[in-house]
């Protein structure tokens, strides 16, 4: 009788071995995704291509104007840091805490709502991964953002994160944000500028400026973003 476990024994080498080689091939394509879009910045992301395949949308191009973190205006980086991930420059990529809080809020409301993202875990889903959630997602999304966290300093991260960000239909990164949602130049835009780009976040696609006046929760976002704490992070 000693048969079903040598077979036991083989199934669960198998099973290791699968698990170990899925991970090994998914840090390899995390590291040559980072490397190609820390240094080569290629106008597209996993994103816009999953925009095209589900919804036809024909315009695939990021970062028209590919903007350095230096040429990025440093109210515009407090803002972002302070409305989306105010723990950024202290966690390693995942913030246990926002986790925490995200599970309670979903158990509360009985829904799969996920959440609790910090910059570093958005800009992956964005670059690498895909929008619709899942565990299966979320769980290669924190092995990933811990790979970035791991090769890239901040101020990088922050960089491609505002470069790639989807910020409307077709708009993709601050630069085309300035020109298409404000009319302006990205040196041009204001405080005031900064503040609604940054507000409509959570759903740029469906928010327009408009609705910030009527929508409780991009009220509740505007109201946060108090220029002394905003002056607080603007050092970083």
């Amino acid at each position: 009788m000693k048969w079903p476990f040598h077979w036991l024994n083989k199934l669960l080498n198998i099973c290791i071995a699968i698990v170990v080689l899925f991970h090994m091939v998914l840090l390899v394509y995390g590291a040559i995704g980072l490397v190609t879009y820390s240094k080569i910045h290629p106008n597209f992301s996993a994103l816009s291509f999953y925009r095209l395949w589900s919804e036809g949308q024909e315009n695939i191009a990021v970062s028209k104007n590919y903007v350095k973190y230096e040429d990025i205006p440093r109210p515009l980086i407090s803002l972002v840091v302070a409305l989306e991930d105010q723990s950024f420059f202290s966690h390693m990529g995942v913030d246990p805490n926002a986790i925490l809080m995200a599970v309670k809020r979903n158990l509360i409301r009985g829904t799969y709502a996920m959440g609790g993202s910090t910059i570093s875990q958005q800009l992956v889903k964005n670059l690498l991964l895909w929008p619709q959630k899942s565990l299966a997602r979320k769980y290669m999304e924190l092995w990933l953002t811990l790979e970035m966290e791991f090769f890239l300093p901040k101020k990088k991260i922050l960089e491609l994160y505002l470069n790639y960000i989807e910020w409307g239909n077709g708009i993709y990164g601050v630069a085309d944000a300035a020109k298409y949602r404000m009319n302006k130049k990205l040196s041009k835009l204001s405080i005031e500028d900064m503040k609604k780009l940054v507000v409509i976040l959570p759903n740029p696609r469906r928010y327009e400026f408009s609705d910030i006046k009527d929508n409780y929760r991009l009220q509740q976002r505007m109201q946060a973003l108090s220029y002394s704490y905003v002056l607080k992070l603007a050092h970083r």
